[in-house]
């Protein structure tokens, strides 16, 4: 896993629950400089990631549903 993504995940995981309270029903875009953006739509999200980040470096969150996925941006898609 590149250090990017573990970067993100260790942000988010420290900060999940302000996150949560702030971007809730919203997916949210963590980019390696830690910067999160929101949006409505998971596709919304992964282009904007995609565009300017790049595969493998950045985690979209998905504050939507109850099982609240975490899901890095990669060739394949992974679920944590």
């Amino acid at each position: 896993m590149e250090n990017n993504i573990k970067k993100q995940i260790l942000y988010y995981n420290e900060h999940k629950d302000d996150l949560l309270k702030q971007y809730n029903h919203k997916y949210i875009v963590v980019s390696p400089e830690l910067q999160v953006s929101s949006f409505d739509a998971l596709s919304e999200g992964f282009t904007y990631g995609v565009e300017n980040y790049g595969y493998g470096n950045f985690l979209l969150k998905d504050f939507t549903t109850p099982t609240q996925q975490v899901h890095i941006i990669s060739p394949t898609i992974a679920r944590i």
